[in-house]
C-alpha cells in the first residue's frame, strides 16, 4: 500500500525496480463522492508517481468521473478507470449523460477503461449482459485505451460489511473463462481482442515482452 502522504521516492524507486507500474486511488468503497477531495487525491498521486511514468487508477461511481472528467484529461499521467468506469446498468438512464461523458474522456486518449468485474457493474447474474452495450461504445470510442482484468479473488460488496473484523467476508464464486467468453463476444476481430487483452496492457504499463 502507497501512503500519499508519506511514501518516499526512495519506496517507489524500489517498487518501480521489482515491476510495479501503478497505483490506485479507491474512493467507491468509502462512498466519497466529494469532487474537491478527489482532484486533491488524484493531484497528490500525479505528483508522486508521474516522475516514474506509473499510471492512477481509479474506483469511483461514474457520476463522479464524469465531474472530474476536464481533470483527468488534463493530468500527465495515464489514468485507468476501474470496473467499466464506475457503470451501473441497472441505472442506465439516470446514468447515461455521466456515461457519455466518460465515452468522449476516453476518445480523449489520457484515459483507460478496465474493462473487469461485470458483477460490480449489473444484477443479471451469471451473464451479466446488460453491460454488453457499455462495452461495445467504449471499443467502438477508443478499443486502444482498453483492458481487461478478472478482478481476482473476486471479493464481496462493501455494502454486505459490517465492520465487524471476526466476520470472515465469502469471496463470489465466479467463472473467469465466462467472463473472457463475454469479452471475446464484444470484439468483431480478433485484433481487437489481442489489443484489449495483450497490446494496450503492454503499452500502458510497459511490460517488457520480449524478455517474457
Amino acid at each position: 500500500m502507497i501512503d500519499l502522504e508519506t511514501s518516499t521516492p526512495a519506496a517507489l524507486q524500489a517498487m518501480h525496480a521489482r515491476g510495479v507500474r501503478g497505483i490506485r486511488l479507491n474512493l467507491e468503497v468509502s462512498g466519497q463522492r466529494d469532487h474537491g477531495f478527489a482532484l486533491k487525491q488524484l493531484k497528490r498521486a500525479e505528483g508522486l508517481v508521474g516522475p516514474l511514468g506509473w499510471a492512477v487508477q481509479v474506483y469511483a461511481d461514474v457520476d463522479v468521473i464524469a465531474e472530474l472528467s476536464v481533470d483527468i484529461a488534463a493530468l500527465q499521467v495515464p489514468v485507468v478507470l476501474d470496473h467499466f468506469a464506475g457503470i451501473k446498468a441497472y441505472k442506465k438512464e439516470e446514468q447515461k449523460a455521466a456515461f457519455a461523458s466518460v465515452v468522449e474522456l476516453v476518445r480523449r486518449g489520457n484515459a483507460y477503461v478496465k474493462l473487469s468485474a461485470p458483477y460490480r457493474a449489473s444484477r443479471n447474474a451469471p451473464d451479466f449482459d446488460d453491460v454488453a452495450e457499455f462495452a461495445m461504445a467504449l471499443i467502438q470510442a477508443r478499443s486502444d485505451r482498453l483492458v481487461w482484468a478478472s478482478d481476482w479473488p473476486h471479493t464481496g460488496s462493501s455494502a454486505s460489511r459490517t465492520g465487524n473484523l471476526d466476520q470472515v467476508e465469502p469471496f463470489r464464486k465466479t467463472d473467469a473463462g465466462r467472463a473472457l467468453n463475454q469479452l471475446a463476444s464484444w470484439t468483431t476481430a480478433p485484433a481487437l481482442l489481442q489489443g484489449i487483452l495483450v497490446d494496450n496492457p503492454a503499452r500502458l504499463y510497459g511490460f517488457d515482452r520480449a524478455a517474457a
